[in-house]
């Protein structure tokens, strides 16, 4: 990868800063939003991510972490007739069931006579509690868009990250820089190299499969950073003085440093722009060698092509012969019908060609 005292090749950093020129993101149509959400989306781990975008489709918004249906539905409440002041007292729903347990096994005879009434039906309802909320638990922990505590630390993680590059706006140079890194890296992932078990055996088996989930985080990180430490920084004071000259030449010395560390992230999107393009070449090269194999694979076929060809031309023939020994017998069935009925007087006058 790009080192920090490293520049990137022109070809490439030439490319990458079209890219981030191109970036053009309005506030406004929601885009900022939508980039931020494809960045905070990619810098997660694909089973969170997969489980954020399943509870949005369900219509759970992202900050909602602590909100899945299975809890939610455990937690629905029923309104009773009975009120607490002006209000509905709500009763949850599920402490109905070891009640009602309670008052099955009492009117079912199932305590035993040694066993009291009120005793028998607070054990069989303790039982039921004991049982239900076992139960419960178990339901709930295995709910597929349940958020696992370490989830839900990535997410609050990476949602604090891109406070920054929403508030600072798509102007800022780290905020593009990263839609570009997303961009390549949903680009490489849609390279069939990349996915067909059968050419990504040539990345596996020579190690070039590069993971660039990690390099994406990495990029997200780094320029978080940058994007803190710019925006803490502001902008120079436009007062006069000795002390705002020395403040504007502070706070610009340390904003070319930052510029040589925005050079060193820009090398970092550059290696990784490089890496899909050499993924491209190696497609390509592998496409052309499949078709040459294929051309190659059809020779013995095209050979009895051939010598089927040659048979078609025999039996053109045979049967281009056959059409006109059926012309000429028609010609003669028809002359013999024609002298039957006197239509012809000879039968060399009909057949004279120079007639």
């Amino acid at each position: 990868m790009t080192r920090a005292t490293d520049r990137p090749p022109v070809e490439a950093e030439d490319a990458v800063r079209d890219l981030i020129d191109q970036i053009t993101v309005r506030v406004v149509d929601g885009e900022l939003a939508a980039a931020l959400d494809r960045i905070h989306m990619q810098s997660l781990p694909p089973a969170t991510a997969k489980a954020l975008t399943a509870r949005a489709k369900v219509h759970i918004d992202h900050d909602d972490l602590h909100v899945h249906p299975r809890k939610t539905r455990v937690r629905r409440a029923i309104t009773t007739n009975a009120r607490l002041g002006r209000e509905n007292l709500p009763i949850p729903l599920p402490v109905f069931a070891p009640i009602a347990v309670g008052l099955i096994v009492i009117f079912s005879g199932l305590l035993p006579d040694e066993v009291g009434l009120l005793p028998g039906f607070l054990a069989a309802v303790a039982a039921a509690a004991v049982l239900e909320s076992g139960a419960v638990w178990w339901w709930i922990r295995r709910d597929p868009l349940r958020l696992s505590s370490r989830e839900k630390r990535l997410v609050q993680a990476s949602a604090a990250r891109l406070q920054n590059y929403a508030t600072a706006g798509p102007a800022l140079f780290e905020l593009r820089t990263v839609i570009v890194a997303s961009r390549l890296v949903d680009s490489i992932r849609a390279l069939r190299i990349w996915n067909d078990p059968r050419d990504g055996n040539v990345l596996d088996q020579h190690t070039v499969r590069l993971d660039i989930d990690v390099q994406l985080n990495a990029i997200f990180d780094h320029a978080a950073d940058l994007a803190d430490v710019r925006g803490a920084l502001g902008t120079p004071d436009q007062g006069t003085g000795a002390v705002a000259d020395a403040a504007r030449l502070a706070l610009g010395q340390r904003y070319q440093t930052l510029d040589e560390i925005g050079r060193a992230l820009l090398g970092r999107v550059c290696a990784l722009w490089t890496y899909r393009e050499d993924l491209r070449q190696l497609q390509m090269l592998i496409d052309a060698e499949e078709s040459l194999q294929r051309a190659e694979s059809q020779d013995t076929a095209i050979d009895a092509l051939l010598v089927n060809a040659a048979g078609d031309e025999l039996a053109t023939a045979d049967v281009g012969h056959a059409a006109l020994d059926v012309s000429d017998i028609r010609r003669a069935r028809t002359l013999a019908l024609m002298q039957l009925h006197g239509d012809v007087v000879e039968f060399t006058s009909w057949n004279d060609p120079s007639r």
